[in-house]
């Protein structure tokens, strides 16, 4: 059985989580997502084309560690760049070893090209063994940083279907998110 939609508990609705079990489906989607996002296991980013078609690939040089803002090192004159100048509307896919969960994070992708901020996220990614765009050989030089804001998390198990942050429409006495 999946929970489509948390709503707090009432007369029409009187199975639904209260408004602290809310909370706690929401900052338990947080450590999920850190878990599975913490580099040592590949994500799917999905950017959109320049035709408005999706576009699918596996990154595995990756950063949750500064939440709400997931990093990701790539090459400068790779084709999701170009993407994201054109649609920064990004989604993330991680899941575990055994497929038994999956997140699902979606956001705002931007490029970050200051290099005193490009050197501090290189330093923050401990894993970069799969960074095959850097022995590539190409017009360009270094890395480009792609710095994905999370805008939601979707938590899928074979039981609850959660999301972070809650949507105010289904929690509207919930404080507003810092």
């Amino acid at each position: 059985m999946m929970i489509t939609n948390l709503s707090p508990r009432n007369e029409m609705n009187p199975q639904a989580p209260t408004m602290e079990k809310a909370k706690a489906h929401g900052e338990h989607a947080i450590r999920l997502a850190k878990q599975l996002a913490d580099g040592n296991r590949p994500g799917v980013l999905a950017t959109v084309d320049l035709d408005g078609m999706p576009q699918l690939r596996w990154m595995s040089t990756i950063s949750l560690r500064d939440f709400p803002h997931l990093y990701a090192l790539t090459s400068p004159t790779s084709r999701k760049i170009a993407h994201i100048r054109r649609n920064p509307r990004v989604s993330w896919m991680f899941t575990t070893d055994s497929s038994s969960m999956v997140v699902n994070l979606t956001g705002k992708a931007s490029l970050i090209t200051e290099k005193s901020a490009v050197n501090r996220i290189w330093r923050m990614i401990e894993n970069k063994t799969n960074a095959y765009f850097l022995s590539l050989d190409t017009d360009s030089d270094g890395v480009a940083v792609i710095d994905t804001e999370i805008e939601d998390i979707e938590c899928i198990v074979p039981r609850y279907d959660l999301h972070y942050p809650p949507k105010e429409e289904e929690f509207p006495d919930l404080p507003a998110q810092a």
